[in-house]
């Protein structure tokens, strides 16, 4: 079994797939039919992020992703990365 669970999957340009047989909202589909998915949240429009084309995927104050995901957690993305 695999789990996908609070995600945002986000693509400005291009539709994302929303599969019938999993959350209705997930953008996953599960060929295998050995996937739990939960409280994933499938959007082409900006989720809240602070600037997607700059590479800062951080979210605002106000995104939308806290109130389309139960018990979303921000990433903490300045802490990920190579460090000197």
């Amino acid at each position: 079994m695999s789990y996908v669970y609070n995600n945002v999957l986000y693509h400005p340009n291009e539709d994302i797939l929303i599969e019938s047989n999993v959350d209705t909202n997930s953008g996953i589909k599960d060929n295998s039919k050995v996937l739990d998915a939960e409280d994933n949240w499938a959007t082409k429009g900006d989720p809240g992020l602070i600037d997607y084309c700059g590479g800062n995927y951080s979210l605002n104050a106000d995104a939308l992703v806290p109130k389309e995901i139960r018990g979303f957690k921000p990433i903490l993305f300045e802490q990920m990365g190579r460090r000197k």
